[in-house]
């Protein structure tokens, strides 16, 4: 399956494709790590999601970057 066709099923759900290569639910977001020009997502079980440069934007405007307690 294309990731954009898993993204669009994904659409009724709280959540947001943070990569080319990922889609994470907003509730599994523990904090937002940024090291230098990178950024990255801590999901709950210690994965670390990176936030692509190109979508940083658009998920800063949606709030997922400034998380509160995060």
């Amino acid at each position: 399956m294309r990731m954009v066709d898993a993204v669009a099923m994904l659409s009724e759900l709280p959540g947001a494709r943070v990569h080319r290569s990922w889609w994470v639910a907003r509730e599994a977001v523990e904090a937002v790590v940024r090291a230098g020009e990178r950024t990255e997502l801590r999901l709950g079980g210690g994965l670390v999601v990176p936030v692509s440069r190109a979508l940083r934007r658009e998920l800063a405007e949606g709030g997922w970057l400034d998380l509160p307690g995060r």
